[in-house]
């Protein structure tokens, strides 16, 4: 479908304002969306298209087909929060507050558990955190609603020397050390740390086994005069 002219002075407008990194990154999450995710999904439709052919004949293959097709679904979904991680976010133009409680509402929406949210509205930090730091708060709400079985989670973003402190705390199942080697948590927490690095924040990732996790972001040095904090 062709972009309106609207749509094409935004686009215009958001590319005009990002810099080689980004434009990277947004490169690289259109590929994972159009190209990777879709070719993904178009295996799952085939897969299910065979083992309703075959369902009749080996109930035994339709089940391993089935077991194929849940493992596909995962990668998807791992593709899709890699391309949304990976996207320059709206948080810089909606400010960090708004893009939180809109983040923190969808995944109420996935999530059998309470999704709480602190936030001083005094804190409006410049747009490279703001970004940074929605981005980390995606990939922690992910993995908690997803992975660690969590009833309650918190989001804290408050006024702290430096400037911000987000934490993002949870009573899921946790995890050792050990744990976050896996191939997912692994990439979830490099993620989180490039995204603290590129922002000049300070991350940290406490866990442990039936302890929950908690994720603290802040800013290394105060913001210079004159800018949002």
């Amino acid at each position: 479908m062709p972009f309106a002219p609207d749509q094409k002075r935004s686009s215009a407008n958001l590319v005009s304002g990002m810099n080689a990194p980004e434009l990277d990154n947004a490169r690289l999450s259109r590929l994972l969306h159009d190209e990777v995710g879709q070719v993904l999904s178009a295996i799952g439709l085939q897969l299910d298209l065979l083992r309703m052919d075959i369902a009749d004949a080996s109930a035994s293959a339709a089940n391993r087909i089935g077991d194929i097709q849940r493992l596909i679904e995962g990668a998807i979904g791992n593709v899709r929060n890699l391309s949304r991680a990976l996207n320059p976010s709206a948080a810089g133009q909606a400010g960090l507050e708004t893009s939180l409680q809109q983040l923190a509402e969808r995944y109420r929406r996935a999530s059998a558990g309470v999704i709480r949210m602190y936030y001083d509205t005094s804190v409006r930090p410049p747009a490279g955190v703001a970004a940074a730091m929605y981005k980390i708060s995606e990939l922690a709400l992910d993995n908690a609603v997803r992975h660690s079985g969590a009833a309650e989670i918190d989001v804290v973003v408050k006024r702290i020397k430096t400037g911000v402190s987000l934490t993002i705390r949870d009573n899921g199942k946790g995890f050792s050390p050990r744990d976050g080697n896996t191939l997912e948590r692994g990439v979830g927490m490099h993620l989180m740390r490039r995204h603290a690095s590129a922002a000049g924040l300070r991350l940290s990732i406490a866990s442990a086994p039936g302890r929950g996790t908690i994720v603290r972001v802040t800013q290394r040095v105060p913001t210079p005069a004159g800018q949002p904090a």
